[in-house]
């Protein structure tokens, strides 16, 4: 296993709730070397709880050419996975599914879920891992196709909707990848009570956060606190394009 060097910037936000560890943080994806096509390996990018998700371990991680992993669990909650690149064989218990990049994947700590690549390059993804609610409610595991989800133009770039529902971990969750021309900013700075992750696939962007500009490229990971201000710009050539998901639960 190879662990690589990455590059995390930690913000300022402006609240933070009781028990919270995570603070927003940009988050650069693991850089190649001249060796690391040839191994599977795993890189942790963030620990912590915040307001709503618990106990998050958020890796980068990379299955070599023509290689397996048999017996992908999480064993305290749930697990979000999302193919960064390459083409990703996915087993979840009983259904076989091959995906690209792009696509996702939702599952629990009872799911059966076996990784293969058998192309001749790696894939990588991004593996989000997290605590179930307590005594929650079971819902069932899904895989998303990047190709099986719809672009809906609009008249600055477009959006495609993943999922919107609740999970083993929220009350909601809610999922798309904003398309985003290129010298516009998708909204005015603004804020939220969920949290959410930016995870950028294409383009290079600054975002606003509190009071600070923070540069994100294609593969970087964005954390935002509950509350805090934000908003998005493309600074790069071209469209930029993003995951962004949020996630909440109900006061008890």
């Amino acid at each position: 296993m190879r662990f690589i060097t990455f590059i995390a910037l930690i913000l300022t936000s402006v609240i933070t709730h009781a028990g919270q560890t995570l603070s927003s943080a940009a988050l650069s994806w693991p850089q190649a070397n001249s060796t690391q096509n040839a191994d599977s390996w795993q890189q942790k990018l963030l620990t912590g709880s915040g307001k709503d998700i618990q106990k998050l371990h958020l890796t980068a991680q990379s299955l070599a050419a023509h290689s397996s992993f048999d017996n992908l669990k999480n064993t305290s909650g749930e697990t979000l996975l999302i193919v960064k690149s390459g083409t990703l064989s996915i087993k979840l218990n009983s259904q076989l599914q091959q995906v690209s990049d792009g696509s996702v994947m939702v599952f629990n700590k009872t799911d059966k879920v076996q990784l293969a690549n058998t192309t001749a390059q790696p894939v990588t993804y991004y593996l989000f891992e997290y605590a179930q609610k307590p005594n929650a409610t079971a819902h069932n595991a899904f895989v998303i196709n990047w190709n099986d989800v719809k672009f809906n133009a609009s008249d600055i770039g477009g959006r495609r909707d993943f999922f919107n529902q609740p999970t083993s971990a929220f009350d909601s969750f809610e999922m798309h990848v904003s398309t985003l021309n290129e010298g516009l900013t998708n909204h005015a700075l603004h804020t939220h009570g969920a949290e959410e992750f930016v995870v950028m696939m294409k383009g290079e962007v600054v975002m606003q956060i509190g009071d600070k500009n923070v540069s994100a490229k294609a593969g970087d990971v964005v954390f935002l606190e509950s509350m805090v201000p934000h908003s998005l710009n493309n600074t790069g050539a071209g469209e930029t394009q993003y995951f962004a998901f949020q996630f909440w639960n109900k006061a008890p």
